[in-house]
């Protein structure tokens, strides 16, 4: 019989190392990991919430209750129309013209709110100058969970842009994409560690219904 090989004696056979075999890859998305398509080019956008509508009615109310109370007690309903038509209707008609035409717009490097029927007003904030971003609560905000976000900007007197009413949970996801896309446009900037909360003050629910009733500046000058 004839050996195919020649082997010799105290030596193994020479045989090439075959290459480990590779893993199938990954496809973008699978582990865990968010994949670079679905992080970047994202636009927020939406409207405002029905509940603005509610919100919107109390503050009239409380707003003209007493005057409503003084001229009912005196027994003037007459100044009572009067005051529904040239006052009270036109609020409650801005609030619905607001209410249906307000639309805000979130990208990778501003913020864009727009509003009005006839005379539109359209308003382009840069994020890098956004400085603050208020998240208020009323005592009627805290039982319908609805927020007030008021945006601040470095060297801005008060807030550039408004946001009334929306839902709590909506507020905070709006803050929190302003402040990560901020962060993207001054990359060498290290991000600030924050500062542990402190609590300074706080209200019950009896204050802030005693403070709701008599903060009302426009009543108390016609009472």
């Amino acid at each position: 019989m004839m050996a195919s090989e020649t082997e010799v004696p105290g030596e193994l056979p020479s045989r090439e190392p075959r290459p480990p075999a590779l893993p199938p890859p990954i496809p973008p998305g699978a582990g865990g990991e968010p994949s670079p398509a679905t992080d970047a080019g994202d636009t927020i956008e939406g409207r405002l919430h029905p509940l603005t509508l509610v919100c919107t009615a109390w503050d009239i109310i409380r707003g003209w209750l007493i005057p409503v109370v003084v001229l009912l007690l005196l027994g003037s309903r007459g100044a009572i129309v009067v005051l529904s038509a040239v006052i009270v209707l036109p609020q409650i008609a801005f609030a619905l013209v607001r209410y249906f035409t307000f639309y805000y717009r979130i990208t990778d490097t501003e913020l864009m709110t727009r509003q009005g029927l006839i005379e539109k007003r359209e308003r382009h904030i840069r994020l890098e100058r956004v400085q603050d971003i208020r998240v208020e609560q009323s005592l009627l905000h805290r039982l319908l969970n609805m927020a007030v976000v008021q945006v601040e900007t470095a060297g801005g007197m008060g807030a550039e842009a408004t946001l009334s009413v929306i839902p709590l949970q909506r507020a905070e996801q709006l803050r929190q994409a302003i402040f990560a896309r901020k962060l993207n446009l001054t990359p060498s900037a290290a991000a600030p560690e924050p500062e542990p909360s402190e609590l300074l003050h706080g209200l019950s629910v009896r204050d802030l219904v005693v403070a709701g009733l008599t903060s009302n500046r426009m009543a108390t000058v016609l009472v």
